[in-house]
């Protein structure tokens, strides 16, 4: 909602729709697909700055949840909504219910 896609760039400017589009570029920011998303998403991750990641998948839908050394949680299970990465890595993006701004896991795959 509220978001301009690349689409709407094309009449304007399409030299530069069409450069971009023939890069690695195009694909570097995307939805959070069982297509997009390279990491496993399975157990959880080594403890950094005091908090361990719970790694959920369910179905096509991705999800973190934080962990205090006990294994608590710390953080509601937060929706893994949108990917950005290169060739070598990949980070992830969560959204909370309600919350306007993503937040980014601390971690990169």
């Amino acid at each position: 909602e509220g978001y301009a896609g690349s689409e709407s760039c094309r009449e304007c400017h399409p030299r530069n729709h069409s450069t971009w589009w023939a890069s690695y570029h195009r694909r570097m920011t995307q939805v959070a697909t069982p297509d997009a998303v390279l990491a496993p998403f399975q157990g959880t991750t080594p403890m950094l700055e005091g908090v361990a990641w719970k790694l959920i998948r369910d179905r096509d839908e991705f999800r973190v949840q934080g962990l205090d050394p006990a294994g608590k949680p710390v953080t509601s299970e937060l929706r893994i909504v949108m990917t950005t990465g290169s060739h070598h890595y990949q980070i992830y993006w969560f959204g909370g219910k309600g919350q306007p701004e993503l937040g980014q896991l601390p971690l990169v795959w």
